[in-house]
């Protein structure tokens, strides 16, 4: 049973679980929320907190708080501006009491990272009085609280006292939880297999979405049709075992590439889906879909349970495999019992693939965070740390350290993935053995700078990208507010001989996978005819033979030696005079905060006007542009590795100056300059740019096959693979062939 929690060292929740209810009441009080009606993903509301005080008052220097945990991204509060958007108000009933506010995010009470705080300045809170927040408290309903910006089907509250003023806190008992729904319908998503043969039935998945990401339970019924031919042989609808999506039965009567269209009845809503290759008998080597950094639940720091989990990735997020990956700081015994128990229940050899699986967790300086995938069932929790007690002692110790874990994890039979999110892997410490896998892109962003420097250390390390998410969309994530995440969650294709347990992770530790942006591209890298994430010696000069078919036109391949491009094809041609503006990069490694670069800014024309644009790469509604004179647009904007920008028609001639502006950098150009050639600027931070240019052809070739034969004079380890990047700005990297050269 959990008493306490609380980073070690730091203030402490005492969880009060062993104390009588009744008497927890009389003696601490209660807490109420009001109202308690479902609100809308991201509307705006006030909300009133108030603390019934029981027999302990609360004195000058006393402090009360609500918390929650750190997913949670409601908006943020202020107590500066009474008639401005958040604003947070204090009351008390007791006459002659004065309450001082105060809001924070990064708070000290782990998980409940987000706390607004009242303390006693004047008088004395005595039993039977009440103390009041009050959020949003300002003039119209558009100020008011933001609500999270993903649904919720109870987002909680914890109410806290600290009589004495120190780090001692307190927690009142339970108070009924808001729910927080979905939207209108924005956009449908339609999800496919890769491969399949003539007469098999598909399982195809369909959901829709609100303008945060969020798929809608409710609505009309979506209707499916082909867009290659007549070969689509039949279709069954059918909801989705429960969850907000729905599945069809789809069966093709013959081989080809296959793309079906979904389409929302009275929204005027579409969505194609990925390329499906249907042929006349399965490779050796099947492709398959998962997130082995899928996230975590309520068990762990983030929100949901471990059915819930598994069930949004396999019926919502249509992928076939995954783990459920919670900081083993935050997870009890009988949680790690649970998660057990509830992982096995999840795999469905054939139909979906469950592994145990989870985050050792210290902090970068001691190794950082490392995703643990486990073969075979584990009684055994080998945790980092923890921030909590129990009332039983583990007698297991704990590794502090990445030399002590992996010196105890090295001879188990155990998979690890090295990620670039919370508490980036320390890329100083690396067991090969098991160390086989490292994370190119995920919630956080496109991370292609720690997959890089695994490469330049000479890492042997297979490519997967995730969600790493915390607030119950595993495998389908978006960014939200932008709160603790950046971009839309990435996927890991793996090829492998079935849909099993024992398969896939044979296929995992031979590091046949490439990764991806979360676009279903399908990727096929051979060097000399050895697959992705093989080894290979030759006294050659090797030949890299490629295959890439994508969802949108392809603009680029790279092809990469380790760190370095060696050869690079343009597909996508200019197309007329549309021009686009990219922005995109990193601030820093690290982190999501880390990685996070703001680029709010504008684009104004002398001698020139817009007359049409279009977004590319945009991810968040917090993305925005709008036009302020036909020659000024502005935006708010944020990258972390990776592209957005504009698509612009403009009406201008040679001699039209424009002018860039936003806090990374600032740069007057003329159009004569991009019909000439891509402009190109460097704007600081760790791979800040923009890029100018005439814009690709939307109808430019999706499916290419390429070759290239590598003559240097190059001797020792080559490791050889392939970037992908498409018009729309979503990418694919396959995991390296790695050959030595004598």
């Amino acid at each position: 049973m959990l008493k306490t929690s609380g980073c070690p060292g730091g203030p402490v929740l005492h969880h009060l679980t062993e104390m009588p209810a009744a008497e927890r009441l009389r003696l601490h009080g209660c807490g109420r929320v009001s109202p308690t009606d479902p609100v809308v993903s991201g509307a705006r509301w006030t909300a009133r907190f108030r603390f019934e005080i029981g027999a302990t008052s609360i004195p000058v220097g006393g402090r009360l708080r609500v918390v929650w945990t750190w997913p949670l991204d409601w908006g943020n509060l202020q107590t500066d501006d009474p008639k401005g958007a958040g604003y947070l108000d204090v009351a008390a009933s007791r006459a002659g009491v004065r309450l001082r506010a105060t809001y924070g995010f990064r708070g000290d009470l782990i998980p409940w990272n987000h706390q607004m705080e009242m303390e006693v300045i004047e008088g004395c809170l005595e039993a039977g009085d009440h103390a009041d927040f009050i959020c949003g408290a300002g003039s119209c309903a558009e100020l008011g609280w933001r609500a999270p910006t993903f649904a919720v089907a109870d987002a909680e509250f914890l109410f806290l006292i600290n009589p004495e003023g120190q780090d001692q806190w307190l927690q009142l008992p339970p108070v009924p939880a808001i729910a927080i729904v979905a939207g209108e319908p924005a956009r449908a998503v339609i999800v496919a297999p890769s491969e399949g043969v003539p007469g098999e039935d598909l399982l195809v998945t369909v959901r829709v979405e609100d303008a945060w990401g969020n798929p809608l339970r409710t609505g009309p019924e979506p209707e499916l049709t082909a867009l290659s031919g007549k070969s689509q042989s039949h279709s069954t609808l059918r909801p989705a075992n429960g969850q907000p999506a729905w599945h069809f039965d789809v069966s093709f009567a013959a081989p080809g590439t296959q793309v079906l269209q979904v389409s929302l009845p009275g929204t005027g809503i579409q969505a194609v889906s990925n390329p499906i290759r249907i042929d006349t008998r399965y490779p050796r080597h099947r492709l398959f879909w998962g997130d082995v950094h899928a996230g975590q639940g309520e068990l762990g720091c983030g929100i949901g349970s471990i059915p819930h989990h598994f069930d949004f990735l396999r019926h919502v997020a249509g992928l076939q495999f995954a783990t459920h990956q919670a900081n083993d700081h935050h997870i009890t015994l009988d949680m790690w019992q649970l998660l057990r128990q509830q992982s096995l229940a999840a795999n469905d050899d054939g139909t979906f693939v469950a592994w145990l699986g989870c985050e050792w967790s210290a902090y970068t300086p001691a190794g950082g965070d490392r995703n643990v995938i486990y073969h075979d069932d584990e009684p055994r929790l080998r945790r980092s740390g923890r921030f909590f007690t129990e009332d039983v002692a583990d007698p297991e110790p704990d590794l502090e350290t990445a030399t002590e874990f992996l010196a105890a994890m090295k001879d188990e039979n155990v998979l690890i993935n090295m990620h670039a999110g919370g508490r980036p892997t320390n890329l100083n410490f690396h067991e090969p053995k098991i160390e086989r896998l490292a994370e190119i892109h995920s919630t956080h962003g496109t991370s292609e700078w720690f997959f890089l420097d695994a490469l330049a250390r000479g890492y042997r390390v297979g490519v997967t990208a995730g969600t790493d998410g915390v607030v119950g969309r595993p495998g389908a994530d978006h960014p939200g507010s932008r709160l603790i995440r950046n971009v839309r969650s990435g996927i890991t294709a793996v090829y492998a001989e079935e849909l099993t347990r024992e398969s896939l992770y044979e296929a995992l530790q031979a590091r046949r996978t490439y990764a991806t942006t979360g676009e279903r591209m399908l990727l096929h890298v051979t060097v000399d005819g050895q697959p992705m994430g093989s080894e290979h010696d030759t006294a050659g000069e090797p030949l890299i033979e490629l295959s890439v078919e994508g969802t949108q036109a392809i603009e680029r391949v790279d092809l990469l030696c380790g760190t370095q491009v060696i050869s690079s094809w343009s597909i996508a041609p200019a197309a007329g005079e549309r021009l686009r503006l990219l922005w995109g990069g990193t601030e820093s490694c690290g982190s999501a905060p880390a990685q996070r670069a703001f680029w709010d800014g504008e684009l104004t024309l002398q001698g020139g006007s817009v007359q049409h644009f279009e977004t590319v790469g945009f991810c968040s509604p917090n993305d925005t542009v709008r036009a302020l004179t036909p020659g000024h647009l502005q935006w708010t904007s944020v990258t972390a590795g990776n592209r957005m920008g504009l698509l612009l028609d403009l009406e201008a001639d040679d001699k039209t100056v424009g002018r860039f502006r936003s806090g990374p950098v600032e740069f007057d150009f003329r159009l004569a300059q991009i019909t000439r050639a891509p402009l190109v600027v460097d704007a600081g931070g760790f791979s800040r740019h923009v890029i100018l240019s005439r814009a690709p052809d939307p109808d430019g070739p999706r499916r290419v096959e390429l070759s290239f034969r590598d003559t240097r004079p190059a001797t020792g380890s080559c490791p050889y693979w392939v970037r992908v990047v498409q018009i729309d700005q979503h990418q694919a990297w396959s995991s390296p062939v790695y050959v030595t050269r004598s």
